[in-house]
């Protein structure tokens, strides 16, 4: 079976996404700072494009999205039609902030605070010290979740892009993305 330019694109996106996915979940676990928060924006945005990519040319998801998570977002949420969704807005908008420290010149002007959580309350915990720096915060659950909604979504079976990944790397995959077959 062949398939079409736009089905090779959208592969190539979600196979990016699956790559940048798995490297920021090690960086965050690694307490990799900010280089997991802009591993995540990378992971996401690919994903999203991934989607997109089968009705929106890889030219114009260019020009007219760029980088911009929440732009994305509203047009994935848009097409795919479930409010449901609207629960991970939160998350996009605080990735989103990450693309600002993509360059080292914001943080070396600007300062920073981080707050990571794997799991539990920890980036909620940087809000008690209010000095003025930027804050920038990250859940890697909250962050699994959205990722596995659009796998769900695209309707996309995330262990076929995983599973080519290193033995290493694959030990940074959470269980959920290994059992989804479609």
């Amino acid at each position: 079976m062949e398939y079409s330019r736009e089905q090779r694109i959208s592969d190539a996106f979600f196979v990016l996404g699956s790559q940048y996915f798995a490297v920021a979940r090690f960086s965050a676990f690694a307490f990799l700072i900010p280089i997991c928060g802009n591993l995540y924006h990378h992971a996401v945005e690919m994903l999203l494009k991934g989607y997109l990519a089968n009705s929106i040319s890889s030219g114009q998801l260019k020009s007219t999205f760029g980088h911009h998570l929440p732009k994305l977002w509203e047009e994935f949420k848009s097409v795919v039609n479930d409010p449901s969704l609207s629960s991970f807005d939160l998350a996009v908008s605080r990735l989103n902030q990450f693309e600002d420290i993509r360059y080292p010149d914001s943080i070396i002007d600007n300062g920073m605070m981080v707050g990571i959580s794997l799991g539990g309350l920890g980036p909620n915990l940087v809000d008690q010290f209010q000095d003025g720096r930027p804050t920038y915060k990250l859940n890697v659950k909250e962050l699994d979740k959205l990722a596995l909604a659009i796998f769900e979504k695209a309707s996309v079976t995330p262990s076929a892009y995983f599973g080519g990944l290193d033995d290493e790397l694959k030990k940074w995959i959470p269980r959920e993305f290994q059992a989804i077959q479609k």
